[in-house]
């Protein structure tokens, strides 16, 4: 018997100097031994395309089959196609949700201030009940020039640690810098019914603690391994020349809380 074990991927004569143990004496010479190698070499080359055939129709069944339980997936389970292989919404707020689960996202009140006329000042960013939110706009949003974290990190060492020891530290929620690097929030509660009285209070404490802040000459709060987590980014001039700017821009122009349009 002929062994086509490797017909798949050999070539009809490496396929015939592999068997050629398997057939019995072939001699060198005669009609005979002629005939029997014209055999063999048809029967192998007929083996090889038969199972490279047979290769190549086995990979585009498995290929359809795979097709189609991708298709039909979504059938066996009773769902509608779109619930299987939903598609994108074009919605700014729905980004990557799916289609049959997506939920609207409304955007929060900082998103819906117009930043391309926006500048350096304080606002009113939102009211929740007794906390007012103030927008303490250090840089202007979308300009040539932001905070670095170094000046950031140290503003906000140096103002939560002043306006907490003020005279409205019990008013004080929280002090921390926005993500863009232009600001910072201010959180107050606020006990009184005149709320525009409240805010120049706030206005005046800011204007506070920002010159206490530039006429500090020697202490950086918070300065040591103990006391934060990144103190080597500290810089007790950076967060001077930062106040000193944004307690100038504080001074020169008239402050009405609001958003421009």
């Amino acid at each position: 018997m002929l062994c086509f074990r490797n017909a798949v991927f050999a070539e009809p004569d490496a396929i015939i100097a592999q068997n050629w143990r398997c057939v019995n004496k072939i001699h060198k010479n005669g009609e005979n031994q002629r005939q029997k190698w014209s055999i063999f070499r048809q029967t192998a080359q007929k083996t090889l395309q038969f199972r490279t055939t047979y290769a190549i129709i086995r990979k585009t069944l498995f290929q359809v089959v795979l097709a189609l339980k991708t298709i039909y997936s979504g059938f066996w389970r009773k769902k509608p196609m779109d619930a299987v292989h939903p598609q994108p919404k074009t919605d700014l707020y729905l980004g990557a949700f799916r289609k049959r689960r997506a939920r609207i996202m409304k955007p929060i009140a900082s998103f819906t201030v117009n930043h391309l006329t926006l500048t350096p000042g304080i606002y009113v960013s939102r009211i929740d009940g007794d906390i007012v939110t103030y927008d303490l706009r250090t840089r202007t949003p979308n300009g040539s020039s932001y905070m670095d974290n170094r000046t950031m990190h140290s503003v906000e060492h140096m103002f939560a640690t002043c306006i907490r020891n003020s005279e409205m530290a019990d008013r004080v929620i929280y002090f921390g810098p926005m993500g863009c690097r232009t600001g910072f929030y201010l959180l107050m509660r606020c006990t009184e019914d005149d709320l525009a009285a409240f805010h120049k209070k706030v206005l005046a404490l800011v204007k506070t603690v920002l010159a206490q802040i530039v006429e500090n000459e020697s202490v950086m709060y918070g300065q040591s391994a103990r006391e934060c987590g990144n103190y080597r980014e500290l810089s007790l001039a950076d967060a001077k020349t930062e106040c000193a700017r944004y307690l100038e821009i504080l001074e020169n122009r008239e402050n009405d809380f609001t958003y421009a349009e």
